[in-house]
Order: structure tokens, then sequence, then C-alpha cells
């Protein structure tokens, strides 16, 4: 069910703009109404900081939701800023994507064994001879291959052969398309892992460490920044009146809290008028919640 509202203008002296908003605020529950005036780039500003914080406190959320994560409780990283954080988030995705990568090369070096790139640079240069790393379903591998090309068979695997043609000029038609390995050996490309691995733990803990320790003062902290975004809008659409000496403010407040509303114009000697919505107007929607739609 939507509650009743009804529409006020207030009429102030410019100077006490400022507080009348802000206790308006402690109030709670009027809504000022938004002339349609463009916000300016301080309102810009806090609105990019506000979202910021609120990706940041998504993301926390979403941590402290999942399975409980093991925190040592002598862990004491500095104090972060928002802006720290998603810089911490795309370290943590370049490592995670550094790690994907490795395990590739990983697998593909595996069959292979551990070998050194530099001695298989230096055997081709002293004999003049190409060393072709090959893979080939074991099936249709061809026993004419084996005849044709000085070959080595250097392990068989899940239904595949790996093995190095030594090709020269002579049998420069090689039958199957060589590999593309990566150019660094098992045991390198294994130390690397381990080094991604640890940065990536150590990021996930520092993580899961700011957002067991800060969500709740980030959430505290939007909070705030929206209330002192609405009060600062709600400055920008004050239309001022006289020679900028009076200012009109309008607001809509639901009926249930007219007689709060009411009693603190009367204290502050507020020139108010009351009137009820209409047709034409579109009042804030009360939620259950208490806030504005």
């Amino acid at each position: 069910m939507i509650v009743p509202m009804s529409k006020y203008s207030f009429l102030l002296y410019h100077e006490d703009r400022k507080s009348f908003v802000e206790r308006l605020m402690d109030i709670g529950d009027v809504h000022i109404v938004a002339r349609g005036v463009e916000d300016d780039e301080s309102a810009k500003r806090q609105q990019d900081k506000i979202a910021l914080a609120e990706q940041v406190l998504r993301a926390f959320n979403q941590r402290n939701r999942s399975k409980k994560r093991n925190i040592p409780e002598d862990l004491d990283y500095a104090h972060p800023t928002v802006a720290d954080i998603p810089e911490l988030q795309k370290k943590l995705e370049e490592c995670e994507k550094d790690r994907a990568g490795l395990l590739i090369q990983i697998k593909m070096m595996e069959p292979w064994g551990e070998f050194s790139w530099e001695h298989v640079k230096k055997l081709e240069k002293e004999t003049g001879i190409a060393l072709r790393f090959c893979r080939h379903q074991r099936r249709k591998f061809r026993q004419e291959w084996y005849n044709d090309h000085p070959m080595e068979i250097v392990n068989q695997e899940k239904g595949s052969l790996y093995f190095i043609i030594f090709q020269t000029d002579e049998n420069s038609k090689l039958p199957v398309v060589p590999l593309a390995l990566p150019k660094r050996s098992l045991s390198e490309l294994q130390e690397s892992l381990a080094v991604c691995e640890e940065e990536i733990q150590t990021l996930q803990q520092q993580l899961d460490y700011y957002a067991f320790v800060y969500a709740d003062t980030i959430g505290e902290g939007i909070d705030k920044a929206k209330d002192r975004l609405d009060l600062h809008q709600a400055n920008l659409n004050a239309e001022s009146l006289h020679d900028d000496k009076v200012v009109l403010i309008e607001g809509w407040c639901p009926h249930s809290a007219e007689d709060r509303l009411q009693e603190f114009l009367e204290e502050q000697h507020i020139v108010f008028t009351k009137i009820d919505p209409a047709k034409d107007d579109e009042p804030p929607v009360l939620l259950k919640n208490n806030k504005f739609s």
C-alpha cells in the first residue's frame, strides 16, 4: 500500500538554507523535491566515490558470505583506502590469469620432461640439425616416418606419441607439423607457478582480511556520504527568490510524520504552505524500510 503524502513549500532566509536542510534530514521522512538542477562537479565527485565504495562493499560482502576463510590472527595490514581495493582485485585477477597460462604451458611441457632450451640451441648451432618436437596419435603413426626421418621417441602418453625429428636439408619435408612449445624449461615454469600461487594466496588473504575488518565501516561510510550528497543536492535544488535573499524549498512528507514536521517548523518560525498533490505530481513512494525510491 502506498503511503499518502502531502507537499510542502518552505520559505526561508538564504543564510538559513543549509541548517534548515540538515534539520529536515534529521527528521528523516521529508524528501526534497528535485527541480531538475544539474549536479555540479562536487556532486558528481561524491557520486563517483559512492559508486566505487558500493562496488567494494559488494565484493566484500560476497567474500564474507562465501565459505569460512582462515585468517591468521597475527595479520596486521595497513589501513587501506577504498581506491586500494580495486587495485588489489585487479592484481589478483592478473595473477590468476598468469596461473592459468602457466598451467597450460606446464601441461604442454610435462610429456617432454626436463631439458634445457639453451642446450638445444647449442646442439642445433654446432651440428646444423634442427630439433623438431612433434606429437601424433599413436594409432595413426606410420612406420615409414620412422624409417624416412631420423627421430627419437621421447614419450607415449594417453594414446599419443611424443617424438623429436632431427631435421636436415636432406629431410626438410616433415610428415607432421612441429609443436610450438613454451621456450622455458619445465622446472622454470613450475617455479614461476609456485611464486604465482604464493602471490595469489597472499592477495586472497589480504582481501579476506579487509572484507572481514572493514565491510561494516565502508557500509557506514556510504550511508554518511549519501547523506552529505542528499544535503548538497537539496541545497542545489533550493530556488532563490527576491534578489537571492529568500529561498524556496519544496518537499514531500508522509501524513504519519506531519505532526513532527509541523512542530519543527513552528519552533523555527519557518513560513510554509501545505498542499495536496496534484494529478500531474509524482510523489516519492515510501518503502517498508522507510526509505524513498
